[in-house]
């Protein structure tokens, strides 16, 4: 399950995927590639065909993107940039916050015990972050784990510890996952494979693209994640300290944007073929790594296969670990010692050719794809030895629909879609108490028959979003029935939703609304989550259904702490904090002081805005 799969797909995780699969396929294993309709991890945008098609001999199958910005979502995303944790709450919306995949969390739903492992990677994306709950008995996490601000935060923890197994592609990135927190029980070092090609022709490579002068090497993505701005400074610097004849050769996808001082000494190839991306590996004096952020570094391996020796940043764990192991190269701080580097390997052939032949050593002892699919298909025959029964529904022996088998209903098919059922309630990935019974009901209604549209009050695996509540409650019910092109309604109750926790006007507003809108749909069930304790207008609310069911819900779904219910997310929870004391402290007169402070910050809000229009 990667988030891109396809030939035209730059990015090590992705590429390593995609082998694995065609690896394990040629052994007899029934592989099946769930991924998404996107090339570029820039825009996220659906660029290939949706639904199934057959590449590389495997049935890939490939679901739509939906793009929902939050504001909650972005705040956290530029709080990571800077290095800060987000609060729980905001995590959550983070995950959702740019791209979401909600056909193929339910095609995993439906269909994923149908499988014996669904292998998620990498760790930080919307396929492994989200859909992992969906498989709990039978995934497994290659998690090309970075040591980065994202994999500090607590939505990535269950992507690491839930897992039935874990993969890691070397021993540093095993023991990063350690420091960070759980990691699941089953787990083992896999490595990554890397395919031995037959030939190189170094000297064809150069003819080819007019290079005539000794050249280092850096193959990928050129953006800052990746150290390319970093390496740049640090040719310049080399080249400042007496670095003479060596030119900086690349190809991938990015900007490259050198400096106007070594712009002629800076070779831009763009995208290259396979051949020639070998051939340049051979060509090359030297190739330079300027990641740290790297779990395995596939491209220091290729370096090492075709004969020439690597020179890696200082401080990447990984390639560090690689190059003291294999003795195939050498690690540089800064651009003076990177030209010191270069001058010794262009003056000392010999050393050159017997640090890379020590690395090609390594590579195929170690990576060659022989040896790592030994490990990963003997992890996999233990899981499947180890699976209890099945309890779910049977595989599809026919390919479901192009978009998945829970497509949503057109609203312009409405008229025909008089079985369809709207599921309106919390949803996966997002913890509330209420998520699990949600699920529990979409599968029933899958076992019925029915044709099933799921709405969340919040960016989740739902396909809509619909934050119910207060006086338009009921204009958006009838807006996602609409939508939908439902006939029923499944709605998930739990305190907080989908009437407000707090207000009394607002509760009763709120209920009566969404009473109004019951009335439209042709059955209604209300299943009750946790204690939803009477109401102003609740009667109506529930006189309004043609079934009220309780339910149990997830862990906390009755818990109240001294920061609130359990439906008092980790933001609101100072504030109601501060509430709860003012109301003990002050009596009968807390609404009075809390309607006077209203009316001074509100006051103060306008000086602020006038004083502001006037400068």
């Amino acid at each position: 399950m990667p988030p891109r799969y396809g030939p035209q797909i730059v990015g090590g995780s992705e590429a390593l995927t995609r082998e694995i699969a065609t690896g394990l396929a040629e052994r007899g294993w029934d592989v099946e590639v769930l991924t998404t309709r996107v090339i570029s991890h820039l825009t996220w945008e659906d660029e290939l065909p949706a639904g199934v098609s057959h590449e590389d001999g495997l049935a890939v199958r490939r679901f739509s993107t939906v793009h929902e910005l939050s504001r909650r979502g972005r705040r956290a995303q530029y709080q990571v940039q800077d290095g800060v944790i987000p609060p729980v709450d905001d995590q959550w919306s983070w995950v959702s916050w740019r791209v979401r995949i909600p056909d193929l969390f339910h095609h995993l739903l439906r269909y994923g015990d149908s499988y014996d492992a669904v292998v998620f990677s990498p760790y930080m994306f919307w396929n492994a972050t989200a859909c992992m709950p969906a498989v709990p008995g039978n995934a497994v996490a290659m998690p090309c784990l970075h040591d980065e601000s994202y994999a500090r935060m607590e939505v990535m923890r269950p992507v690491l510890a839930s897992p039935r197994s874990v993969w890691f592609l070397s021993e540093p990135e095993h023991e990063l996952a350690h420091r960070l927190g759980p990691v699941a029980d089953h787990h083992t070092v896999t490595g990554a494979g890397i395919h031995v090609p037959g030939s190189y022709d170094p000297d064809g490579f150069r003819a080819r693209h007019g290079i005539r002068r000794p050249f280092v090497l850096y193959a990928g993505r050129r953006e800052k994640d990746k150290g390319w701005g970093w390496l740049l400074d640090a040719y310049l610097e080399a080249v400042g300290t007496g670095l003479e004849g060596v030119d900086l050769v690349t190809f991938g996808h990015g900007e490259v944007d050198p400096p106007a001082e070594i712009a002629d000494r800076v070779i831009d190839l763009g995208f290259v073929s396979e051949a020639d991306r070998n051939d340049a590996f051979a060509a090359a004096l030297a190739y330079v790594q300027p990641s740290r952020m790297e779990s395995f570094s596939r491209t220091i391996m290729e370096a090492w296969l075709a004969g020439t020796p690597v020179l890696a940043i200082d401080g990447s764990a990984v390639v560090d670990w690689h190059c003291r192991r294999s003795g195939g190269g050498l690690v540089f701080a800064d651009g003076e010692q990177l030209g010191r580097h270069i001058r010794a390997l262009h003056s000392d052939p010999e050393r050159a050719a017997g640090m890379a032949a020590l690395g090609r050593e390594y590579v195929l002892r170690e990576y060659s794809w022989p040896v790592v699919l030994d490990r990963m298909e003997a992890d996999l025959e233990s899981l499947r030895r180890s699976v209890p029964a099945r309890s779910g529904p049977p595989a599809p022996e026919a390919p479901p629909a192009p978009e998945g088998p829970v497509t949503p209903v057109a609203p312009e098919a409405a008229g025909s879609s008089a079985g369809g059922v709207l599921v309106l309630g919390s949803y996966p990935p997002i913890p509330r108490p209420a998520a699990p019974v949600t699920v529990d009901e979409v599968r029933r209604l899958w076992r019925e028959g029915r044709t099933v549209t799921v709405a969340s009050p919040r960016l989740s695996a739902a396909h809509l979003t619909i934050p119910v509540g207060g006086v338009l409650a009921g204009r958006r019910l009838r807006n996602a029935r609409r939508h939908s092109g439902a006939s029923d309604l499944v709605m998930v109750m739990e305190p907080g939703f989908p009437v407000p926790s707090q207000g009394r006007l607002r509760r009763y507003l709120s209920a009566r609304m969404l009473a109004g809108a019951l009335g439209e749909f042709g059955h209604v069930r209300l299943v009750m989550v946790g204690v939803v304790t009477p109401f102003p207008g609740s009667s109506r609310l529930t006189a309004a259904a043609d079934e009220v069911v309780p339910a149990d819900g997830g862990p906390g779904a009755a818990a109240v702490s001294p920061f609130g219910p359990a439906e008092v997310t980790v933001g609101q929870r100072p504030g109601w904090l501060v509430g709860r004391v003012a109301r003990m402290v002050l009596g009968s007169r807390a609404p009075a002081v809390r309607a006077r402070l209203g009316r001074i910050r509100r006051a103060a809000a306008r000086r602020l805005r006038r004083s502001r229009r006037q400068s």
